[in-house]
């Protein structure tokens, strides 16, 4: 089994990485959610062979890739060209063996923790099994959840928002132009940068472009609006 990717990253690096914080955060943590002194050492042990996999797994696929470059090398060189180097062996330390099933343990771990009496929202966040839509509505509630955003103007009238998107599913973003007194939607954006076309005025003047953000839990806005950007727009 996988843990819920709503908190559990899915690729083995950002795992791994995960994994890592995890383990150190609960080690001052996990006495007081339940965990025994013999959990708090399998985790730990258990984090080992996450950071063991995750970095034989980078010199494995870089080994596979000097293999590769050996033989174009030998096989597609010019005659008198000089002989390469077969790539030396990987020869990995393998770290003290752990029971199967590192991910099933993990999961059983978060349940247990997540209705410990003494769990908050800030121990998920330290230790990174806070689901995202309880995050999002979390910070929504308290009024603390602000995208930062970063304006850029682009010719033809363009003008690229960059956004950091967290745990959301994007972010909720409007205009003003020139003299406008009213916000105008311009769109709902998953990913960064969100490409904002500015209508062109008719005198094919630049415009002065005033934008804002609010994050996305699924369709729908919300937490504060982000600080204000305000750009020139170019023709």
């Amino acid at each position: 089994m996988v843990p819920s990717p709503s908190y559990f990253p899915t690729n083995l690096q950002e795992r791994a990485a995960w994994y890592d914080n995890f383990a150190a955060a609960i080690q001052a943590l996990g006495a007081a959610l339940g965990l025994t002194v013999a959990e708090l050492a399998q985790i730990t042990a258990d984090n080992a062979m996450m950071q063991f996999m995750a970095a034989i797994d980078v010199e494995v696929n870089d080994y596979a890739a000097s293999v590769r470059s050996f033989r174009k090398v030998m096989t597609e060189g010019d005659v008198g060209d000089p002989t390469p180097l077969f790539p030396a062996d990987v020869t990995p330390t393998v770290p003290a063996a752990v029971p199967t099933g590192i991910f099933e343990r993990l999961d059983g771990f978060v349940k247990r923790i997540r209705v410990a009496p003494g769990y908050t929202p800030v121990i998920g966040a330290k230790l990174g099994i806070t689901r995202r839509q309880d995050y999002i509505a979390d910070q929504a509630a308290d009024g603390t959840q602000q995208p930062t955003i970063t304006a850029t103007p682009q010719p033809g009238n363009v003008v690229n928002v960059k956004f950091v998107r967290g745990s959301s599913d994007g972010v909720f973003i409007e205009t003003q132009l020139d003299n406008e007194t009213a916000w105008t939607t311009a769109g709902r954006y998953p990913k960064s940068p969100a490409v904002i076309n500015i209508a062109q005025n008719s005198d094919k003047l630049p415009r002065n472009v005033q934008i804002r953000a609010r994050y996305l839990d699924g369709n729908d806005p919300v937490g504060d609006w982000s600080q204000i950007e305000v750009v020139q727009s170019i023709p």
